[in-house]
């Protein structure tokens, strides 16, 4: 797979990288270190490894595990015995309420 064009979000601030499944270049100015967690391409990634390529300070290359959602969705509960504001009616149609 080739590098993809990405913007990364990290600490508030947004920068132009590259992708290539979870590797990532980013510039030496992000500061991101290894164990922070930053955003691509909608998806939420945390920093496993980070090198300074050849000890330049301008590109650092971050090998990144993607962050799942693990939190249990709330469910909704259906009513099990119907409707409760349902009028009670005789037969013949007429509420027989006072």
């Amino acid at each position: 797979m080739a590098w993809a064009k990405v913007e990364i979000v990290y600490n508030g601030e947004t920068y132009l990288g590259h992708q290539r499944d979870t590797d990532f270049a980013i510039r030496f100015e992000s500061g991101l270190s290894v164990g922070e967690k930053f955003q691509a391409g909608g998806k939420t990634y945390q920093a496993l490894s980070v090198d300074n390529e050849a000890n330049r300070d301008e590109i650092f290359n971050v090998k990144a595990a993607e962050v799942k959602d693990d939190k249990p969705k709330t469910r909704r509960t259906k009513p099990k015995s119907g409707r409760s504001d349902v009028s009670m009616q005789s037969v013949d149609g007429h509420d027989n309420a006072d």
